[in-house]
C-alpha cells in the first residue's frame, strides 16, 4: 500500500489501526501540508492522521491548526493539545491568538488548571476581548500567574460590564496580594479524556 493510500485512510476514518513503522515520517509530513493548504475536510482529515500519529508525532499538526479560521477544525485542534498533556501546551498557548471564543476559552480553562506561566503577555490583550467568557478566565488564569505588575489590569476589569469578570477580577487582585491562596498545578494523570 502506498503512503497516499494509507494517508486518506487514515483521514477518512476508515483505518484506526495502521502499520506506521514504515509511514510515520511521511504521513506527517503530508498532514502538516494538508493543514497549511488544504480544504477543511482535509485540515479534519489532518487531525485524524494527528490522532494516529499520537501526540509526540502528532502535535507539530495540531498546533497548526489550532487557530484555524474553520470553528470545528480549531475546536479538534485544542481537544488534541489538551490529550498531549504538557507536549501540547505551546499549542494551547497559541489556540489563545485564535479567532472562536469558544477554542480560546477551551484552551483557557486547561491552562488554568495546569497554572501554565508562559502566557503573562497573551492574557493581559485578552482582558480586552469582547467575549466575558475570555476576560474572565484570562483574569483568573493572570491572578494565578503574574506578579504585581498585573494589578493595574485588574484593577481596570473592576469597572467591566459583566459581574462575573468583576468578580474574577476582584479574586486575582486578591491572589496578588496573597489573601488568596494562588491555584496548584492539577496532576496531567487526573485529567478526563478528551472528547472525540
Amino acid at each position: 500500500m502506498d503512503i497516499d493510500a494509507v494517508y486518506e485512510a487514515i483521514a477518512a476514518g476508515t483505518d484506526r489501526n495502521p502499520d506506521l513503522s514504515w509511514t510515520r515520517r511521511r504521513l506527517q509530513a503530508a498532514a502538516l501540508a494538508r493543514a497549511k493548504d488544504g480544504t477543511d475536510e482535509q485540515r479534519l482529515g489532518a487531525l485524524r492522521v494527528a490522532a494516529v500519529l499520537g501526540a509526540r508525532d502528532g502535535i507539530p499538526v495540531v498546533a497548526e491548526l489550532v487557530r484555524d479560521p474553520n470553528e470545528q477544525v480549531a475546536s479538534w485542534a485544542v481537544q488534541q493539545a489538551i490529550g498531549a498533556h504538557e507536549l501540547g501546551i505551546s499549542a494551547l498557548r497559541s489556540a489563545l491568538d485564535g479567532l472562536h471564543p469558544s477554542t480560546v476559552r477551551l484552551a483557557l480553562e486547561h491552562l488554568l488548571l495546569w497554572v501554565d506561566q508562559g502566557c503573562v503577555p497573551t492574557l493581559r490583550r485578552l482582558l480586552t476581548s469582547s467575549d466575558a467568557g475570555v476576560r474572565r478566565l484570562a483574569a483568573e488564569l493572570l491572578g494565578n500567574v503574574a506578579g504585581p505588575s498585573a494589578r493595574m489590569d485588574l484593577e481596570r476589569m473592576t469597572t467591566d460590564p459583566d459581574p462575573a469578570v468583576v468578580a474574577a477580577a476582584n479574586v486575582a487582585r486578591s491572589m496578588l496580594d496573597g489573601t488568596v491562596p494562588k491555584s496548584v498545578r492539577r496532576p496531567w494523570w487526573s485529567e478526563p479524556a478528551p472528547a472525540e
